[in-house]
C-alpha cells in the first residue's frame, strides 16, 4: 500500500521508524522483530531508497528522526499526481482501487462467515 501511495520515485524520503527501544526488555526479541520487518514487510520500500530508524523518546533520537527527514528532496506523491494532475477521483487512483478492492473481499469474506 505505502508504494501505491508513495511511489517508488518518492520512496527515497521515506523513514521506517521502530519506537520504544528505551523500553525495551528483551533486546534479542526486538531485534529480531525488527529483522523480520525489514525482510518480510519493508524490503521493497527499502530497495527503493527508504530507510529504517530507532526511536526512543529521548529527544536526540527524535532531534535525528527530524535531521533525516529534512534531508530529503521534494517530491510528488503518486497520489498527489492523480488527484490533481490527472484529475482522478479518491476511488479512481491506484491506491483507492487497491483499497476497495481489499474492502469488498473482507466485506464478502464478513458475509460468508455469517452464513
Amino acid at each position: 500500500m505505502m508504494r501505491k501511495l508513495c511511489g517508488d520515485r518518492s520512496l527515497k524520503n521515506a523513514v521506517l521508524v521502530t519506537t520504544f527501544w528505551d523500553a525495551v526488555w528483551d533486546p534479542e526479541r526486538a531485534i529480531a522483530r525488527e529483522e523480520e520487518l525489514k525482510n518480510e514487510y519493508w524490503r521493497p520500500l527499502m530497495r527503493h531508497g527508504a530507510v529504517v530508524a530507532r526511536h526512543n523518546i529521548k529527544k536526540p533520537s527524535s532531534v535525528d528522526l527530524v535531521k533525516l527527514v529534512l534531508k530529503t528532496q521534494k517530491t510528488i506523491l503518486d497520489l498527489q499526481r492523480e488527484l490533481v494532475d490527472e484529475k482522478r477521483t479518491l476511488l479512481e487512483t491506484s491506491i483507492g482501487r487497491d483499497l476497495g478492492h481489499e474492502i469488498s473481499g473482507r466485506i464478502s469474506r464478513a458475509e460468508r462467515d455469517l452464513l
